[in-house]
């Protein structure tokens, strides 16, 4: 056996092609996409040679030569096709070109491969929900005014979310408070929603009401908010003025919640042990959707876990100090 080929060097390669790929604090996340747990892969990077299968699915996920990871022979990077082409492969010329343009914008630092294949997944998702033909159920029509409807703010991350400097190096100019504070003219922060005195289960009754069951509706253009998605619901809307929507994104909350689902939120109010519950995370991009548990004791100070319903997906321990808010889900619809 060459020195390149040495189980210590096959492994050193590996979290050299981990780190550069998806950070230096990518390990869980590299871990799921190989799926993996990551109590298994890490015995992988400490020096346990992983199997023929796993180096091939690694050599994919990190965008390396798979001669490279197992001899260090050759480049390190496969010619041909980019990382940014490879992930984006299927999705329509727009979302292909969106792609590219945010791989030249990210360039080589640590952690743009899973930048660069996280766009292209999430742009896969939002052409998975786009109809190829009209629906017979969706008909046009005019939209006098949307002050009845639940606005449809974004999307969830899928799993747990990273860092606005490990993945964009800087934060987004406009984030869902943002969009809510200008959809509502409310505070998420401070303000409760008014006159919710109902539990989830008069919430769920209101949103599968047989006589007016939800719509989704989409307009031809974003209102100046830049809304473009709203939830008909209005006996929902009556009950909470302040609620809003986000897709789910993502499979950490199946199968309570799937991929795809829509669900409402209302800022402001408390969340409950064991709810689940939109968080915003300082620092982190986007939302993400998870049943809360509040730990008081322990170094540190209070910390807030963030628990999938989905096995397959680990649970984080977040000091409480680092939550910017969290808006407990009163229910969830399925277009």
């Amino acid at each position: 056996m060459n020195a390149s080929d040495s189980p210590n060097s096959i492994c050193d390669r590996l979290r050299e092609a981990r780190e550069r790929a998806f950070g230096p604090r990518g390990r869980a996340a590299f871990a799921r996409a190989l799926g993996l747990s990551p109590s298994t892969y890490i015995y992988y990077e400490k020096g346990r040679v992983p199997p023929p299968d796993v180096l091939a699915r690694a050599a994919a996920a990190a965008a390396v030569r798979l001669e490279w990871l197992v001899t260090g022979q050759g480049p390190r990077e496969p010619g041909g096709r980019t990382v940014a082409a490879d992930a984006a492969a299927g999705l329509p010329a727009d979302f292909q070109a969106a792609v590219e343009r945010f791989a030249d914008k990210v360039g080589p630092r640590d952690g743009a491969v899973a930048a660069v294949r996280g766009l292209a997944e999430l742009l896969r998702s939002v052409d998975a929900t786009m109809p190829r033909t009209p629906r017979p159920d969706w008909q046009p029509q005019r939209v006098a005014d949307t002050d009845g409807m639940i606005p449809v703010l974004g999307r969830t991350a899928a799993g747990l979310v990273g860092r606005y400097k490990d993945l964009l190096g800087e934060a987004p100019a406009v984030s869902v408070a943002d969009l809510a504070r200008r959809a509502l003219g409310l505070d998420v922060h401070r303000r409760a929603a008014a006159d919710v005195e109902a539990d989830e289960a008069a919430l769920e009754r209101d949103a599968a009401d047989p006589d007016r069951p939800p719509a989704l509706v989409q307009l031809n253009e974003p209102l100046p908010s830049g809304v473009v998605e709203f939830v008909d619901a209005p006996a929902l809307r009556r009950r909470c003025p302040a609620a809003f929507a986000v897709r789910v994104d993502g499979e950490s909350m199946q199968p309570r919640f799937r991929h795809g689902d829509v669900v409402i939120a209302a800022p402001g109010q408390p969340v409950r042990p064991g709810q689940a519950a939109l968080v915003q995370i300082r620092g982190r991009v986007g939302l993400t959707l998870k049943l809360i548990r509040r730990e008081d004791a322990g170094p540190g100070g209070p910390h807030i876990c963030l628990v999938p319903i989905n096995e397959r997906y680990d649970t984080e321990r977040v000091p409480e100090a680092e939550i910017e808010w969290m808006a407990p889900v009163l229910c969830s619809v399925r277009f």
